[in-house]
């Protein structure tokens, strides 16, 4: 059975470098495929683990940018975490293992994001916005 996807996953966090890492391990993949050397898996793989990097890393740095850009009016964090949270909530997955596993991770960052929202604000300094 494949799963189908409706609709296009965001890439707004991605940087242009994780977008060029992706499209070269793109046609590696074809490469590899089409030619089946070993030489051209091995610059597959390589370009794989590159590309994973700058994704985990583009993703990292938009959800801190996100986070600081947060004043302390009270409604603005928790509409922040709201969007970071729910921002691919077009779960078409089939699969009930992948959606718990989904909402266990989600329920993991909301409670890691909630525990940072509860620090207390040492001064009136802290509440103003942060540079973005």
């Amino acid at each position: 059975m494949k799963t189908r996807r409706c609709g296009k996953r965001s890439g707004r966090w991605l940087s242009d470098e994780a977008v060029q890492a992706k499209r070269q391990r793109r046609r590696l993949e074809a490469r590899w495929k089409r030619t089946k050397l070993e030489t051209d898996r091995v610059a597959y793989r390589k370009a794989c683990r590159t590309a994973n990097t700058h994704i985990v890393n583009s993703r990292r740095s938009f959800y801190q940018q996100r986070l600081q850009s947060v004043t302390c009016e009270p409604n603005t964090p928790w509409r922040v975490i709201r969007e970071l949270l729910h921002s691919e909530d077009r779960d078409t997955s089939p699969n009930p293992q992948d959606r718990r596993l989904r909402n266990f991770a989600r329920s993991l960052v909301g409670f890691s994001l909630g525990s940072w929202l509860a620090l207390p604000v040492t001064s009136q300094t802290d509440c103003q916005p942060h540079a973005t």
